[in-house]
Order: C-alpha cells, then sequence, then structure tokens
C-alpha cells in the first residue's frame, strides 16, 4: 500500500524521454509480489492519472493492463489495451499485451492484434507476428497458422525462425517431407544467426521424422549432431527410445543406466527416463518395478509417487493405484493431482461418484486452471447424470486445451444428449490430434461408431 507515493516522486525526478520506459517496466518491477491484485490496487490511481498525460498514456495503460491480466482480470486487461493502442497505434506494448490475452484466450483479443498487424512494420512487428504464428500452432488453429506463415516465408524468408514455425505447422499437418524441407532450411539459416535457441528443437524433431519413416540410421545421426550438455540427457533418452523400437531394449536400458551421474537430481533422472521408457512401449509392470526402485531411493519425492501410482493403474493393479494415491494425499494434502487421478478413476468405473466429484472439487481448488481436472469434473458431471453442466465445463476444457481425450468425452457428452452431429465433429478433430488415443478409440468402439 506505501508503493505509490515513492513511485509517484519517481516519475516526477524523471526526465520527460525516460518516463514511458520507467512505467512500462513497471509490471516487471512488480512482478516478485505476490498479491497480485494488491500490487495492481497499489499502481491503479498513478496509472491512470499517467494515462492522461498524451505522452504517457500509451505506456499507462499497457502497464495497467500487464498488471490486470496478471491479478486475473482479463476483461479487465482487454479494455485497457484498447485505451492504449487507441493512444498509440504504432508502438508495440500494446500489441504484445493482446497478445499476451490471446494466450489466455480472452475474446477480441485475435481481432486487436490482428488491427495492430495491419499497420505494424519493422523488427517489432515481425516479433510479434512470429509469437503469434508459434500461439496459432500451439492452438492448433492450422488455417490460421498456415496464413500467417504465408505471409512470413515470402516477405521474411531470410529470418531462420520463420521456417522452423513452418516445419512444426508440417509436422501437425502429418506432412513429413514439407517438415523436414523447412526444419533443414532453418538449420541452414539458424548457424549464421547468434541468439536462436531452436537449433537442438529442430535436429530433435528431424531424428523424429526419421523414426517415424523406419530410418533408423538417419534418425541416430541427426541425435549424434546436438550439441550442448543441457540437451544430453534427452538424446540419450531419445537414443535409448529407438533403440528399444528396433527390437534392442534391454540394450537400451543398460545404455541408460551406464549414463554418468553427478548426484541425487542425475540419479533420479535416469531412473524416470527408464520407466518413461518402459511406460511408452507399453511395458507397465517392468516400468513399475523401476518406479518402486525410485520411490524407495527417493521416499519424499511426490512427483516419483504420483507416477508410480499411474503406472501401478496402466500395470492393472488398481487397489495398489488407490493405496498409493490416498498415502500421497494424506501426506501432502495440497497435492492436486493426486485428488485429481483418484477421483477421475473413481467416476471412470462409475463408482463413489459423490466421492469422486468431491475429490475432482478438491482438485480443481488447488489447480483452477487446468483443463484436464476439468474434464474430470465434466466427466464426473455426465456420469452423475447432469448433461448440462458436464457438456459447459467439457466444452471450456477443449477450448482451453484441444485434447483427445477430453473430445473423447465432450463428443460422448453430446452423444448421449443426442447432438450427433456435433459429437462427431469434436470426435474427428480428436482423431487429427492423435488418431491411436487409447481414451478415443474406445469410446468410439464401445458407441459402435464411425466418425
Amino acid at each position: 500500500a506505501d508503493i505509490a507515493p515513492p513511485l509517484r516522486s519517481l516519475l516526477r525526478l524523471t526526465a520527460a524521454a525516460e518516463r514511458q520506459p520507467l512505467i512500462l517496466a513497471l509490471p516487471q518491477m512488480l512482478a516478485r509480489l505476490s498479491d497480485k491484485t494488491a500490487a495492481l490496487q497499489a499502481v491503479t490511481p498513478l496509472l491512470k492519472e499517467a494515462g492522461k498525460q498524451p505522452t504517457q498514456a500509451m505506456a499507462a495503460w499497457a502497464s495497467l493492463g500487464r498488471l490486470q491480466l496478471a491479478a486475473g482480470q482479463k476483461t479487465q486487461a482487454f479494455e485497457s489495451a484498447q485505451q492504449a493502442m487507441a493512444r498509440d497505434r504504432q508502438s508495440a506494448p500494446p500489441a504484445w499485451l493482446a497478445l499476451a490475452l490471446l494466450e489466455q484466450r480472452q475474446p477480441g483479443a485475435d481481432a486487436l492484434l490482428l488491427r495492430w498487424l495491419e499497420r505494424g512494420n519493422g523488427e517489432d512487428a515481425n516479433q510479434i507476428r512470429l509469437e503469434y504464428t508459434r500461439l496459432l500452432i500451439e492452438q492448433r488453429r492450422q488455417p490460421e497458422a498456415r496464413a500467417q506463415l504465408d505471409l512470413l516465408t515470402r516477405e521474411q524468408a531470410s529470418m531462420a525462425q520463420v521456417w522452423l514455425l513452418d516445419g512444426l505447422l508440417y509436422l501437425q499437418l502429418e506432412q513429413p517431407d514439407q517438415a523436414t524441407a523447412s526444419l533443414q532450411r532453418y538449420l541452414a539459416l539458424q548457424s549464421s544467426e547468434a541468439g536462436h535457441n531452436g537449433r537442438t528443437q529442430a535436429q530433435l524433431l528431424l531424428s523424429q521424422i526419421a523414426e517415424k519413416q523406419g530410418k533408423l540410421d538417419a534418425a541416430l545421426d541427426w541425435l549424434d549432431r546436438v550439441e550442448g550438455q543441457e540437451a544430453q540427457a534427452t538424446v540419450q533418452s531419445r537414443r535409448a527410445l529407438l533403440l528399444a523400437r528396433a527390437g534392442r531394449l534391454d540394450e537400451a536400458r543398460a545404455q541408460l543406466r551406464g549414463l554418468p551421474a553427478e548426484g541425487p537430481a542425475d540419479e533420479r533422472r535416469k531412473l524416470v527416463t527408464e520407466a518413461q521408457l518402459l511406460r511408452e512401449l507399453g511395458h507397465y509392470a517392468e516400468a513399475l518395478k523401476v518406479y518402486e526402485e525410485a520411490t524407495q531411493r527417493f521416499a519424499e519425492d511426490n512427483d516419483l509417487a504420483y507416477e508410480r501410482a499411474m503406472v501401478a493403474e496402466k500395470a492393472g493393479h488398481r487397489d495398489e493405484m488407490e493405496r498409493l494415491l490416498r498415502e500421497l494425499i494424506a501426506r501432502a494434502p495440497d497435492y492436486g493431482h493426486a485428488y485429481n487421478a483418484l477421483g477421475y478413476s473413481l467416476a471412470d468405473r462409475n463408482q463413489d461418484l459423490d466421492q469422486a466429484r468431491e475429490l475432482i472439487r478438491r482438485a480443481v481448488a488447488l489447480i483452477p486452471d487446468d483443463p484436464f481436472i476439468q474434464d474430470s469434473l465434466g466427466w464426473v458431471e455426465f456420469r452423475l447424470g447432469n448433461l448440462a453442466q458436464a457438456r459447459r465445463i467439457l466444452q471450456a476444457a477443449f477450448e482451453r486445451r484441444a485434447d483427445p481425450e477430453i473430445a473423447a468425452h465432450l463428443g460422448e457428452v453430446l452423444w448421449s444428449a443426442g447432438q450427433h452431429e456435433a459429437a462427431l465433429t469434436v470426435w474427428r478433430q480428436g482423431l487429427q490430434l492423435q488418431a491411436d488415443n487409447d481414451t478415443l478409440l474406445r469410446t468410439l468402439q464401445r458407441l459402435q461408431v464411425k466418425p
């Protein structure tokens, strides 16, 4: 509450040319404060005063919007972004705010950002368009991402990052040859640019493409090209996976066990990598043994305990899974994912639904914005017969995170409500995301539906 007076004095004592940068720096200056609402309240009067000065108005509204967004006030932040852009239609801060709002799926942010991009030019506009395209790819809005990339590859073909995004989009569209060409072009351009950290990502993606095409030697060759110590854990994991998929599982496991470890963190990572390898290949019983070893060595590690419970269920030991989750909840009552996993398991088996809902509601209270926990809540409401509520929750979860398992549940709710065309549309979207998703395929088989 005492922040505003010294900030006001600081602003008054700052040279006129430096006031706008100072105002734009305020959100970052206050970012470490845990109470975001209190931080917002403390500086709102100051920013609204600055917003009346023509030379400071854009910065004041943009910073106010940033602080509102940090405090969870998305609608107010959007209004501030509009105000900032109205004060200065060329400066980048309002556009970056619009992009942050779009990431939070705020209605209207898309149109606001596109209006800015129509006028924007220069390095700021290029970077904002790149980040906008990256976000479109993450949200799987492929036609819109393609439109942006067509413009970027035409007008900014010398920018390496353009081709990395182009490769990522082609991978989403399951066009491996085009993805390979774009990623290789990125690597050719990136070698002459400083400051880009996507080289390892591109090489790993090229290795994955080669693997899917059955080119094991090429996949291993791309892994050999990865440089940098920080990437070696990922490289070794990928190498082991390739060996295992080639039928050399024992060799893969021996390679992981033989990796050097400088301390407990490295030992933990080795065990987790081995367990994940076995899990990905469907060897759940063996993966469970590795997680048992890991939890014995790192008894206080809640994440390991949770993963062990999840693999126990995959291995067909549901009683053990429930025991492990209840032990985890007793030991770590704020571990939201444990409540969710236990509640979802009960709901999926159509057992103890009232208890399942209470468990999932507890998870929601602890992790309110997780779309997968919202998916669990929607699913238990469906099991309880609350179709309208289930649809509302699942629709919101699917909009937040396009995931095949959420698609399976939302589609079944729609199907049960007699909305067959809507259900088929959602299921088709889910299959495009992951054609072999077990939950989705079992749902379609059970309902005897061919979308």
